[in-house]
């Protein structure tokens, strides 16, 4: 498995498009970071982990979502 890591988590690729994420405790997930996160995942197939406490606001949730 390879594991990339960033300052606000990380991704582990368990297969070819499958991705498994981690966010950091205390992260807040805003605009900037929705937009790095829908460049990385675009095209993968994504689990989230929420073992830790993290946010976001429901304008930039749209964000990610658009």
């Amino acid at each position: 498995m390879n594991v990339t890591t960033f300052d606000f988590g990380y991704f582990e690729h368990i297969e070819e498009r499958i991705l498994v994420t981690a966010i950091n405790e205390g992260v807040v997930i805003d605009g900037e970071l929705s937009k790095k996160l829908v460049g990385l995942i675009s095209t993968s197939v994504l689990v989230i982990d929420r073992r830790n406490d993290y946010s976001y606001s429901g304008t930039d949730m749209v964000t990610l979502k658009d």
